[in-house]
């Protein structure tokens, strides 16, 4: 059985914005769908217009883009403007649904890798000073 796509569109404009956003920050439909807690039907309709979120804050934070640009347009909707404003990098959302769907055991792995990364920076800036 194919999925309907006999949708009324009523917000083609942001399904537009929606998708370049996307693409723009290189996120696939699954990743925004863990990322905002929202099911993959969900994402399928704001893509095609037929819907629009009611948490457009969650989702612009995802994106890295303004709320006002995703949903009306209006504002900046480059991303860099809309990036955190010190230097420190941040856990994006997107970021930590990819490591809170980690199994325990790939948990794991992933700390003791960074952790192994962070001692080899911590050694390269010591090195350098």
């Amino acid at each position: 059985m194919t999925p309907s796509t006999n949708l009324d569109i009523k917000h083609p404009a942001f399904a537009q914005r929606l998708c370049q956003a996307m693409d723009s920050a290189g996120i696939k439909a699954a990743d925004l769908n863990r990322a905002i807690g929202i099911s993959h039907e969900m994402v399928r309709r704001y893509r095609m217009g037929a819907a629009k979120p009611r948490n457009i804050e969650a989702l612009a934070q995802v994106l890295r883009v303004d709320p006002a640009w995703l949903a009306l347009g209006k504002g900046n909707n480059d991303r860099q403007a809309c990036s955190a404003s010190d230097d420190k990098p941040v856990l994006t959302p997107l970021l930590m649904a990819r490591i809170a769907a980690l199994s325990a055991e790939k948990h794991a792995q992933l700390t003791v890798m960074l952790d192994g990364l962070l001692r080899g920076l911590e050694l390269d800036l010591t090195q350098s000073q």
